[in-house]
């Protein structure tokens, strides 16, 4: 396989949602494009596949911690292999994948249930819900990329308190139907959330008057309100939804959560979930920024990985001067973005890593975890459900990402490492659902057994999280290296720090930009295109 042109702007490896973002930045800003991927999906490590591909997918993973690499592979020389291109010399620094993205990976199936014959899945390998009015909102519309793809509401979200499951409020009139708060609960959470209104109102308007949220403890702040244990519970872990330092808030950080779930709720739909997901899978989130870029001139090659980068010297130190593909052509690139999974310019997380991993978990049920319920998030807080050190976080998926009469659980937690993804998440598996359909005996809510989902399928893995692949590269000062995926709530770390490296690539350019665009497309105004995103969420909100 020969790419033409064989000299591009940027270079970017992998389709992941960092890498796709700044692939459709760039090209919008009109610098020539090349993007290139192993897989013949789409997505990287955020793809989305069927359930009997999952199950491959896990069963590779179970004999072997090298990530799959789809495609023909070149010759891989020494780390610093002579290379030739435009009769000029290169260094080539040798890359592959990094063997310890996912590890503990292990699958379990009931008796009966054909994996084979199951059809109409999409499972996410990293499942998100996003905040309608989240960094990614704003991404989609600034890029054009809304119309790519379609999104639908949450239904509800619940936290575990007292033994059950209870609604989180998204509007005043959720507060008042709440039977599981006293009179005096309900008022006091009423008066919070109108006292953080009315702080949101004056931080717009430019107030400097106002509640101080410099330092302090969130979780502290919350009982100095005059919030309950429960209430206080209901807030730290379901509302703010911090992903990262959970137990350590600060004020200021609690109530840039709120803030954002606040602003989120009923956007689209009166009284609607702060929280939305796209209607076929989040691997429809990188995707639609692929097709921003290739709109924009990119030019896109799947099943083509690179096997070296070609380095020359700079006024600073080594450059990148291109890079050799799978297939061994040799092409030229001014700045190159690679994933976080490839090693030689990344040295990885290692296996020891410490405090950078999630454990995750998928389970295919026969219900719902909620009757009539189909999109639910739900948020177990720490200590609550075989003593979870961390807040585990479910997302429960109905049609159209799997067929009729079936539901898929997604789990997640952050996690040292030190202990397996199934020991991490079992726990509430086995309060949550009937596991007795598979080998596992021990169910501690017999009285529930009857009533709720049976367990049919399962997986749990561990996977890398590291955001920043920056700290500790040995990237060439042209060369940036995207992080590994995050959490399950809100896509704004990832736009972020897309955004940060753009600026490091292109410090004289804007990110994703609407003004000067390329006259290839047509122009819409940013209003029209907002207002097409609204109107469809709008139909779509029930869904």
């Amino acid at each position: 396989m020969i790419v033409e042109p064989s000299e591009f702007d940027l270079i970017v490896v992998g389709t992941g949602l960092q890498e796709s973002l700044i692939a459709g930045a760039a090209a919008k800003a009109g610098k020539t494009v090349l993007h290139l991927d192993a897989s013949g999906l789409y997505g990287d490590l955020w793809a989305g596949l069927t359930l009997e591909e999952y199950a491959n997918w896990a069963e590779a993973h179970k004999r072997s911690w090298k990530s799959r690499a789809v495609g023909p592979q070149g010759e891989s020389g020494d780390a610093r292999n002579p290379a030739e291109c435009d009769d000029r010399q290169y260094a080539a620094l040798v890359v592959e994948n990094c063997n310890d993205v996912y590890k503990n990976v292990t699958t379990e199936s009931s008796e009966g249930f054909d994996i084979a014959r199951e059809r109409g899945y999409v499972v996410d390998l990293v499942p998100k819900v996003t905040y309608c009015s989240g960094a990614l909102v704003s991404a989609l519309v600034e890029a054009k990329a809304h119309q790519y793809t379609d999104y639908r509401l949450l239904d509800e979200s619940y936290v575990w308190s007292d033994g059950m499951l209870v609604k989180v409020p998204a509007s005043r009139s959720d507060v008042f139907k709440d039977r599981t708060l006293d009179a005096s609960e309900k008022r006091i959470l009423t008066l919070f959330l109108k006292k953080v209104v009315g702080e949101l109102e004056k931080q717009m308007l430019g107030a400097k008057e106002g509640v101080s949220f410099e330092g302090g403890n969130f979780r502290e702040w919350l009982k100095a309100e005059g919030l309950s244990e429960k209430l206080a519970d209901m807030i730290y872990y379901s509302i703010a939804l911090k992903e990262v330092g959970q137990s350590n808030l600060t004020v200021q950080e609690g109530f840039e959560g709120l803030s954002l779930y606040l602003r989120s709720i009923g956007r689209y739909k009166p009284d609607s979930s702060p929280f939305m997901l796209p209607q076929y899978g989040c691997s429809d989130v990188p995707q639609a920024f692929c097709r921003t870029c290739a709109v924009n001139g990119g030019i896109y090659v799947l099943r083509c990985g690179i096997n070296s980068v070609l380095l020359e010297d700079g006024p600073s130190g080594n450059r990148c001067a291109g890079v050799t593909t799978h297939y061994g052509q040799q092409i030229l690139c001014k700045k190159l973005v690679l994933p976080g999974h490839l090693t030689g310019i990344y040295s990885g997380p290692g296996e020891d890593a410490d405090g950078d991993w999630i454990s995750r978990g998928l389970c295919v049920t026969d219900i719902s975890l909620q009757e009539g319920k189909s999109q639910i998030l739900v948020v177990i807080p720490p200590g609550c459900l075989g003593g979870n050190s961390e807040c585990v976080k479910i997302l429960q998926l109905g049609p159209p990402t799997c067929p009729e009469g079936r539901f898929l659980i997604h789990l997640s937690a952050l996690s040292d490492g030190k202990s397996s993804a199934k020991d991490d998440l079992w726990p509430v598996v086995q309060t949550l659902l009937n596991t007795q359909t598979s080998s596992h005996t021990q169910n501690p809510t017999t009285s529930l057994e009857d009533t709720r989902p049976k367990l049919l399928w399962s997986s749990f893995h561990s996977q890398a999280t590291n955001l920043d692949c920056q700290e500790g590269s040995s990237a060439p000062e042209n060369v940036v290296c995207c992080g590994l995926p995050g959490g399950m709530i809100g896509y704004g770390a990832d736009v972020e720090l897309a955004r940060g490296l753009f600026g490091k690539l292109f410090p004289d350019l804007e990110f994703l930009s609407c003004a000067e665009l390329n006259d290839r497309i047509l122009v819409d105004s940013d209003e029209d295109m907002l207002d097409d995103l609204e109107a469809e969420l709008s139909n779509l909100g029930v869904a």
